[in-house]
């Protein structure tokens, strides 16, 4: 059984005084297609007092919950939270930088949207996001969406929002034959036999696909 998410590497940021912790976590590293998304999320200092935690007592890594309970849950996310924001970086950005600049850019992005309306005080990530460099207090944490209450309900919103995105673009007539409905942009056996016949799209990227060049 799954251990539910705290808010317990959140709480030494609120005991020193910060106020607005933001979590962040990245969904379509891994994808063949489509960008990649860092979701950004902050609630109230001390939210597990509040009612609010209780509307969220579902949340969990976004990979390991239905699609039915991630939209639902990123509705009451984005109505109880302080601030939120999501940002993509294209596939054409991740075949020219890396996919590991293009999670940095997408992550600064991502706060320089919520540094609009708050003034964030830290930040908590996923591994792997690279902020370090970033003028806040951070604390990078392994399996952080598992871990941590904020980081969890960010990487359900960045995977909602991703899949959303990529559900829109299969509709387009080029699209159709990948099969993004399904498989959002990543490389199952289907969507991998449909580049043979079709070839890539300019939605795919080209350094992940290279042998299908």
């Amino acid at each position: 059984m799954q251990v539910p998410p705290t808010l317990e590497h959140e709480r030494p940021f609120w005991s020193r005084g910060a106020k607005y912790v933001v979590g962040l976590d990245e969904v379509g590293r891994g994808a063949v297609a489509g960008p990649v998304c860092v979701g950004a999320v902050v609630f109230l200092r001390n939210f597990d007092t509040t009612n609010g935690f209780k509307q969220l007592s579902e949340v969990r890594d976004s990979k390991t919950i239905s699609k039915t309970k991630r939209e639902r849950l990123a509705t009451v996310i984005q109505d109880l939270a302080v601030a939120h924001s999501t940002s993509f970086i294209s596939a054409a950005e991740i075949d020219k930088n890396g996919i590991r600049q293009a999670v940095h850019r997408a992550g600064l992005s991502a706060l320089e949207k919520i540094s609009k309306t708050i003034k964030i005080d830290a930040i908590i990530s996923d591994k792997n996001l690279f902020i370090k460099n970033a003028d806040f207090h951070y604390k990078e944490i392994i399996k952080g969406d598992q871990k941590s209450f904020t980081i969890a309900a960010a990487s359900i919103l960045a995977k909602v929002t991703r899949d959303n995105y990529m559900y829109k673009l299969s509709q387009k007539e080029q699209y159709k034959p990948y099969d993004w409905e399904n498989n959002v942009g990543y490389g199952t056996k289907k969507h991998l036999e449909t580049l043979k016949e079709f070839g890539l799209s300019d939605r795919h990227r080209k350094t992940f696909l290279r042998k299908y060049i």
